[in-house]
């Protein structure tokens, strides 16, 4: 089985073990864009994205794909499709770590399977394409931005809906408002959930004291402070008798 890992450090792996990657970050970044758009892309485009017009791009084009070839390959076929306009890889036979996130987060709704999705969440909590980052080249990584603000829109979806979820014990349910809030540290709802989660196992002093801590961070950022609930509004401290 072919295996791409995109979470931290690009990885291909093919069962249990390891593939040696290209030096290149400008191939390795090539392959990590190709896996996880999964579509034909036009070789003009992809020329513009990864070279500059100096450095023969086409030619570049051609040597990284040389590259490639053989470390995407289930059995003896390749699964890097080329000809002379467009390039893809083939995901099918492959399993890729971001579209299996996608995929849990999607479908994992009504009777979630904790074990599989604190696998999946574990995983995840990691940069994107550390090692791919290409800094000159302005399309790629506006591109590459938006895969990891995708990463993180779907950690804020499966971390809501757990912390939501009427099926948990108040336990997980902290700990999930507690991660919807570390990924969306400005969003009321979640400021809320988290806050009624402390004061609903019974941390009282701690559940007054983060929803504080919430409504300094929230003026510090020039944002409206959470409006609380009357069951979750801080408690006044007591003043001496």
């Amino acid at each position: 089985m072919l295996s791409i890992n995109t979470f931290g450090t690009l990885q291909v792996l093919h069962g249990d073990k390891p593939v040696a990657l290209p030096t290149s970050r400008k191939t390795r970044a090539l392959l990590a864009y190709l896996v996880l758009t999964a579509t034909p892309q036009r070789r003009d485009r992809l020329c513009e994205l990864f070279w500059d017009i100096p450095d023969d791009p086409r030619g570049a084009l051609r040597w990284s794909l040389s590259k490639l070839r053989p470390i995407v390959k289930t059995g003896e076929e390749t699964q890097l499709l080329a000809d002379r306009e467009r390039v893809s890889i083939d995901v099918d036979a492959i399993e890729v770590d971001f579209r299996a996130f996608r995929n849990l987060v999607e479908n994992e709704r009504k009777r979630p399977n904790i074990v599989s999705i604190e696998a999946a969440w574990e995983q995840s909590n990691q940069m994107l394409l550390e090692d791919c980052e290409l800094p000159n080249q302005p399309g790629y990584t506006a591109w590459l931005e938006q895969q990891r603000n995708e990463l993180t829109r779907l950690r804020i979806t499966l971390s809501r809906r757990l912390a939501l979820s009427p099926g948990l014990s108040p336990v997980d349910s902290e700990k999930w408002s507690e991660r919807w809030l570390a990924n969306a540290p400005f969003d009321p709802a979640a400021a809320q959930q988290a806050v009624l989660a402390r004061r609903r196992l019974g941390l009282e002093h701690e559940a007054n004291t983060l929803a504080r801590e919430l409504e300094q961070s929230f003026r510090e950022a020039e944002l409206e402070p959470p409006v609380w609930a009357d069951d979750i509004k801080p408690q006044e401290k007591s003043k001496p008798a």
